[in-house]
């Protein structure tokens, strides 16, 4: 079941691309069906991308192979749409990514197999590129009042939680201090902050005096 939505909605993807691809040759060429000087619109947009991108993210993965395979094809998706000159990777398209492998994470967390369990900083390294990009972006965008601004704030705690989960109070800590740049009076965000550091506190009992800070 899994194996074959997978390749369904791969074929949807190349489908897109080819079509675009042949457009563009076409117009190149002059040899479209008129539709006066402008270029034809693209079929893989941000839209069709995201709702791609929305897909792989809830196939009927059961292993956590199978999830590794969805999120690495969104990451491979959203490379290329950075590399794009005409389709960018939006807040949506990072926030899904960043669902995707928390997801993948929750999945290896519950899981019995110790190997599993160890890849957590590999996962939450993935979403951190992700969340950086999320926070650039909201940094440079002039209104930073509603909900445009609180759900991506949302996101940024799952991936703190999982630096948390993955022993990484650094890094979850640098996340923290980025993401309260942009809105100080942000509550989840310390929330997860504190949360990550006392879920390591048998560790080192600093990350308790830290949690207590905060």
């Amino acid at each position: 079941e899994f194996e074959d939505a997978l390749n369904f909605v791969d074929s949807i993807r190349e489908f897109a691309t080819k079509v675009d691809d042949q457009n563009e040759w076409s117009h190149a060429r002059d040899i479209l069906p008129p539709t006066g000087k402008r270029k034809p619109d693209r079929i893989f947009n941000v839209f069709v991308c995201n709702a791609i991108i929305r897909t792989y993210s809830n196939l009927p993965a059961t292993t956590l192979e199978e999830y590794r395979r969805c999120c690495e094809r969104i990451d491979d998706l959203i490379e290329i749409l950075e590399s794009s000159h005409s389709v960018k990777p939006d807040v949506a398209t990072r926030g899904m990514a960043i669902h995707a492998w928390e997801k993948s994470h929750r999945f290896a967390h519950e899981c019995s197999d110790k190997e599993a369990k160890n890849c957590a900083k590999m996962r939450s390294a993935k979403a951190r590129v992700h969340a950086d990009a999320i926070l650039s972006h909201m940094q440079s965008t002039t209104s930073r009042r509603g909900l445009l601004f609180e759900k991506p704030l949302s996101i940024i705690c799952d991936v703190i939680a999982m630096h948390g989960d993955a022993g990484e109070t650094t890094e979850a800590e640098e996340l923290y201090l980025r993401a309260r740049e942009g809105n100080t009076s942000y509550v989840p965000i310390l929330a997860a902050i504190i949360e990550a550091l006392s879920s390591n506190a048998a560790n080192n009992i600093l990350h308790v005096k830290k949690a207590h800070q905060f």
